[in-house]
């Protein structure tokens, strides 16, 4: 610059405005009959978008069947989002692995699902925060996910491929599924710590009875404002 005497270089850096990505598990387990499971995915969502709009985020709504499909209009209260009924029996992990979604680079990305699917949990990990500037996954479960309360003779439907089992549901059977459960929820914890995502809990039945996020306020996924 001559009017300096030296040289001047000028930086243009591009406004980007914050977006968030919802994405919504459609499986039928997420919608557990005389659970508060189902009512909890979609407080906890409707929650979720309501700090994103207040934040001034722009947000995509999906839900994760067969297919990665958008909620559109994302603008509508929640309880008329279209086509959001929980009913996909088959493997989330893979529609999201198969036929990712098309998501914002750069934006947030908060994954709401109960894990109960089989897919490497790395592999699906590094599709959904690619390109991401903050991910999270949110496992939403019912009390009875955690610690059912069954005994003696059961017939046992899945409700994703409807096969059924019969069992014996005493106490040896009882803590082999709590210890299953654990070493899957821990393994996915510890691909999260790998990959930078948040991983956090909501427990169905307490978070429908007084709407507090409170994994969500301890993890800094929300903030309050004094």
């Amino acid at each position: 610059m001559a009017r300096f005497d030296k040289p001047t270089v000028k930086l243009y850096r591009e406004e980007i405005t914050p977006h968030l990505d919802l994405l919504i598990d459609g499986s039928a387990s997420m919608d557990l009959e005389g659970t508060a499971k189902s009512r909890a995915l979609w407080g906890m969502a409707a929650l979720i978008r309501s700090a994103a709009l207040n934040s001034g985020y722009s947000i995509n709504l999906w839900i994760i069947k067969d297919r990665c499909r958008k909620i559109e209009p994302s603008s509508l209260p929640f309880n008329q989002w279209p086509d959001t009924q929980l009913d996909f029996c088959g493997n989330t992990g893979e529609t999201l692995v198969t036929f990712p979604a098309a998501l914002k680079r750069q934006g947030v990305r908060i994954f709401l699902t109960d894990l109960f699917w089989q897919q490497e949990p790395m592999t699906v990990l590094q599709h959904l925060s690619q390109g991401a500037a903050f991910l999270s996954v949110i496992q939403v479960l019912a009390e009875f996910d955690l610690n059912p309360k069954i005994s003696g003779n059961q017939r046992l439907i899945d409700l994703e491929s409807r096969r059924a089992l019969e069992v014996v549901a005493d106490k040896a059977l009882l803590e082999t599924y709590r210890s299953n459960f654990l070493r899957h929820q821990e393994y996915w914890k510890k691909c999260c710590v790998k990959t930078g995502t948040v991983f956090a809990l909501c427990h169905a039945e307490d978070f429908a009875s007084n709407l507090l996020p409170v994994e969500l306020l301890r993890n800094e996924l929300l903030l309050t404002r004094s």
